[in-house]
């Protein structure tokens, strides 16, 4: 079973192993201006294309993290 595990982890690319991962939530705004929310998402987008300029740096979508716009905490 071990060497099967050790195989298992040999075969894996590794290029999801290099650099860091990062996630950009989305912001939390209060009020309802639309103007606001607006200026919330081009800040966040802003952010993710930044980091994603840097090659250590794998960036995670925006629409994995969008769902987490509508939790509260």
């Amino acid at each position: 079973m071990r060497c099967l595990q050790r195989v298992r982890r040999l075969q894996r690319p590794r290029a999801a192993e290099e650099g860091f991962w990062v996630a950009v939530l989305p912001f939390k705004t209060s009020g309802t201006s639309p103007e606001v929310n607006t200026l919330a998402e081009g800040l966040a987008d802003e952010i993710v294309t930044g980091l994603s300029r840097f090659s250590y740096l794998r960036v995670i979508a925006r629409s994995s993290t969008s769902r987490y716009a509508s939790e509260t905490s």
